[in-house]
């Protein structure tokens, strides 16, 4: 069996920030279109905000009014993607993200960001399963303007991956879990940094790894920012977004992120490995490497589009 130390060397892989595959904003090409109403729900199924106290903008006194509000949602999409990259993959499980603020820009450097929803420390947990409506603010609390940037501040994400660990002789198969905090977070009941995290293995339930991750990749269109330990996503919108003071239209914006089969490794020929299994190693030389991390793509639909 091998060290703890050497499972560290599964540390070498990225947690999901981006991907290797270019990203791009375009309209929901793969799949269905988003309802109309920009309808969704949360994480726990519930149509309102998560148990919390979001601040300012986000209103906690029963659903989200029926007009007069932009919500915005994060949406994990499973459509098939034909992929031509000669790579194997899995979709990753159990992914979720978790976002506590949102603001909206009239340019990708507006000094003044108007600010919708902050749900301060109690976050709005995404599941990629599905659909989910992280926030919501009215209208009327928002200056008149065409906002073309949208801006959220990500606290943690996580997400587990099937693979088999192999070590002098012996295998294991079980489940990776990775886990980082974007933003200077506690998470079952553990303070970490901004850039910190951990990566467990459910074969040797004992290890549980802490793990400093790497600088994200870029991503096209999106810039990240971390301002006393906290990060921050500034992203523009497919097309601008005009609101009035008072104005009784329902807007929405969503995040849609491709995780379909986006878990994605290099296949390579060693005894006791099986193609279409991720297969691990303490051995840097043996470790399958990880292409893509959990997300292949993006893009973003909006109530304008």
């Amino acid at each position: 069996m091998g060290t703890v130390r050497d499972l560290c060397m599964v540390g070498l892989l990225v947690l999901v920030a981006g991907c290797t595959e270019s990203n791009r904003h375009a309209k929901n090409d793969q799949g269905g279109a988003p309802p109309a109403d920009g309808g969704g729900t949360l994480a726990d199924g519930s149509a309102g905000l998560e148990a919390g106290a979001p601040a300012d903008g986000a209103s906690t006194d029963g659903p989200a009014p029926a007009s007069g509000r932009i919500s915005i949602f994060v949406k994990g999409d499973h459509s098939k993607v034909n992929f031509k990259d000669g790579l194997s993959g899995q979709t990753a499980t159990d992914f979720k993200i978790a976002m506590s603020r949102y603001q909206v820009l009239r340019s990708a450097t507006d000094p003044k960001p108007a600010l919708c929803f902050d749900h301060g420390s109690k976050p709005a947990v995404a599941d990629m399963k599905g659909d989910n409506l992280v926030g919501y603010c009215e209208t009327k609390k928002l200056p008149t303007g065409v906002y073309t940037h949208g801006r959220t501040r990500v606290e943690w994400a996580r997400y587990t991956v099937e693979g088999v660990y192999h070590s002098l002789g012996q295998k294991w198969k079980g489940k990776f879990t990775f886990f980082r905090a974007y933003s200077n977070v506690t998470y079952q009941g553990l303070p970490y940094s901004a850039g910190h995290g951990f990566i467990s293995f459910s074969a040797l339930p004992s290890i549980k790894i802490p793990f400093v991750y790497g600088p994200f990749p870029p991503v096209p269109g999106v810039k990240f920012d971390t301002i006393g330990g906290k990060l921050y996503m500034t992203f523009r919108y497919t097309k601008p977004l005009p609101i009035v003071k008072d104005d009784k239209g329902a807007h929405w914006a969503r995040f849609n992120w491709k995780v379909g089969e986006a878990f994605r490794w290099k296949e390579l020929k060693r005894g006791g490995y099986k193609t279409g299994t991720w297969d691990v190693s303490a051995n840097l030389s043996s470790l399958e490497p990880v292409i893509v991390h959990g997300v292949s793509n993006y893009y973003i639909t909006s109530s304008v589009d």
